[in-house]
């Protein structure tokens, strides 16, 4: 009896160990999943960062690109002095492009 008692606690001694040692094995799992999770996040967020900076960097350039444009658009001086109320979109015939400005004046 004495003997089948023993043998019972070393059975359940073992059982205990393994579960110890599978809980253990879950723990560290959890924990590189979790260096992972946070490893890939982090990576995410300075991609995010990068693609930001670049398009602002795109965005700066066509900023400047429109702005050369819009220096080279010739200044239209109006007879009397007013506000612009309406404009007619750019027609074109034979190349040359006519677009009509409706001027109100401030009476």
């Amino acid at each position: 009896m004495a003997k089948s008692k023993l043998e019972a606690a070393r059975v359940n001694r073992q059982i205990q160990e393994y579960q110890a040692s599978v809980e253990e094995s879950k723990r560290s799992q959890s924990q590189t999943q979790s260096r992972q999770d946070y490893e890939r996040s982090r990576l995410q967020y300075e991609e995010a960062v990068r693609n930001k900076d670049y398009q602002l960097a795109q965005l700066g350039i066509s900023l400047s690109a429109i702005e050369d444009k819009l220096a080279d658009i010739p200044i239209v001086r109006s007879p009397r002095n007013g506000y612009i109320k309406k404009i007619k979109p750019w027609v074109g015939k034979d190349g040359k492009y006519q677009t009509t400005i409706t001027i109100v004046s401030k009476n």
